[in-house]
């Protein structure tokens, strides 16, 4: 919904574009690896164009998701929160503000995850934060920047049940 309010009020974009971003953005946001999105993006498209090749969804994805997700959803979202914002204030509406999800953030880091977030925030690669979260052998109480950084210290990087590149990140890191 706010995709389209989005397209409609800020941008003057009046079409059903926003409902393919909004997919696209919600896939990002929760974690689902560049491969998923892809991979499912694909399928879904051959539905509709069965010569389509995968060179064909990797650039229209990465277009999406690095041109309209990363850029002109963040800067709008961020305006649609300001507004919101105000006019809860405006209003004297009682609601936490502090509780309205950061979604420029969330959609500039390709996570909603306070422990993905904090992990690329040391300098990890998505795929490496996102693979450090799911794995079974690391964990992280509290994620703060601090924390993880912590915890990644403690961490075996041999046993992660991750790719080399992964681990050779996490060791230029965390050594």
């Amino acid at each position: 919904k706010i995709f389209h309010k989005i397209d409609e009020i800020l941008i003057n974009r009046h079409n059903k574009q926003y409902t393919k971003f909004a997919l696209l953005a919600s896939s990002w946001i929760h974690d689902n690896l560049l491969q998923e999105i892809i991979e499912s993006n694909h399928t879904h498209n051959l539905k509709k164009e069965p010569n389509r090749t995968i060179n064909t969804t990797i650039r229209e994805v990465l277009k999406i998701l690095e041109g309209n997700i990363r850029f002109e959803y963040v800067v709008f979202s961020g305006a649609y929160l300001d507004i919101l914002k105000y006019v809860i204030e405006e209003k004297n509406m009682n609601y936490d503000l502090e509780n309205i999800p950061n979604l420029p953030l969330h959609l500039e880091c390709g996570s909603a995850d306070p422990l993905v977030i904090n992990l690329l925030s040391l300098g990890l690669s998505r795929l490496t934060s996102i693979k450090l979260k799911k794995s079974k052998f690391f964990s992280c109480d509290e994620p703060t920047a601090t924390n993880c950084f912590k915890a990644l210290q403690n961490t075996n990087i041999d046993i992660l049940d991750m790719p080399l590149i992964c681990k050779q990140e996490i060791r230029n890191l965390a050594e």
